[in-house]
């Protein structure tokens, strides 16, 4: 097993400010203090396989230069609060690791191995192998604020056939949307690179990507109704079938209303005025049923299980989710 740690800086760094801080908004204390990770998952031949990593490190530092909270360390605020305290000098770890050696096979899954069992976590084995230390997922120490823990890391690792991505954040950096901005970001610079090394045709940036201050437009997405009737076929049985074992196991009161919660992505849904599709940070919203028990009681145990059609469950999901506006956060904030 060999392994190699690159400190990637931002593209620009000598010209940044000596200290630039971008601190967290409301709604990014509401997230845990805890560390994410996603792992991507590339199909390589062997031919491509030197020109890799030169390519992710150069989409990263032109990343790291635009999602500029991911270049900094969780600190305290000179003026309250936390931020991510970006140095002019901060780097970000990138490992590389290599298992696609003869002497890996049988200990490490190659690419087909991964593919075969459709890329579940299980098929990775010891997931310390492809993380960064401390950065797999869970409430820790390390991750709390008074750590001053950086915000992301990455680690590449060549398999048999392919490549493992891994990307780490904290979850104050961004929520699941906000990584999907960082990764397509990352994946277009990335693009750009591979094709003309030397003169790349960059993607554009939109610097109120990290203008967490403003507010944005909400969108409604409608099923067709041959979708909706394939959903109802494939996945009514199981809802029904998951809750019935897991009543067994907690023996909940079958007339009692279940508590139902969601979370809902806020970028679609601030009107005012729209921000930009790769919006860092946390835009999430919870939608809990006892926060509309009144007005629409959520459904009972026994419904759930076996009497109620998934229409009315999932027009009851609906309407959870439709609850969920602009007002909704400064509402709920002050109860």
């Amino acid at each position: 097993m060999r392994n190699k740690v690159i400190q990637v800086a931002p593209t620009g760094w000598e010209s940044d400010p000596e200290n630039e801080y971008l601190k967290l908004s409301t709604l990014d204390y509401c997230v845990g203090q805890v560390f994410v990770n996603y792992a991507l998952f590339f199909k390589l031949s062997d031919d491509d396989k030197p020109k890799t990593i030169p390519v992710l490190k150069r989409g990263l530092e032109i990343t790291l230069s635009q999602c500029r909270q991911l270049c900094g360390t969780l600190e305290p605020h000179p003026d309250g609060g936390l931020a991510f305290h970006k140095k002019c000098e901060s780097t970000v770890e990138f490992h590389v690791q290599w298992l696609d050696g003869p002497d890996d096979e049988g200990k490490h899954p190659s690419f087909d191995d991964l593919e075969k069992r459709h890329f579940v976590s299980q098929a990775l084995g010891d997931i310390n192998t492809w993380c960064v230390a401390p950065m797999t997922y869970g409430e820790k120490p390390e991750a709390m604020p008074k750590s001053r823990p950086k915000a992301p890391a990455f680690k590449a690792t060549f398999i048999r056939g392919g490549l493992v991505f891994m990307m780490h954040h904290h979850h104050y950096a961004n929520d699941v949307m906000g990584w999907a901005g960082t990764l397509h970001q990352l994946a277009k610079n990335c693009a750009a690179t591979w094709e003309s090394p030397e003169n790349p045709a960059l993607p554009p940036w939109d610097p109120a990507c990290l203008d967490l201050s403003r507010h944005h437009r909400g969108t409604l997405i409608t099923k067709r109704k041959p979708l909706d009737l394939n959903l109802r076929r494939l996945h009514g049985p199981d809802l029904a079938l998951l809750t019935k074992h897991r009543a067994k196991l907690f023996n909940p009161d079958p007339t009692q209303p279940l508590l139902w919660g969601e979370a809902v992505d806020l970028r679609r849904r601030f009107r005012d005025p729209p921000v930009p599709e790769r919006a860092q940070g946390n835009m999430v919203g919870v939608a809990l049923s006892i926060h509309m028990h009144d007005a629409v009681p959520p459904p009972t145990v026994a419904e759930v299980i076996s009497e109620a059609p998934l229409s009315k469950l999932a027009w009851y999901i609906r309407q959870l989710t439709s609850s969920v506006t602009e007002p909704a956060p400064d509402r709920r904030g002050g109860e």
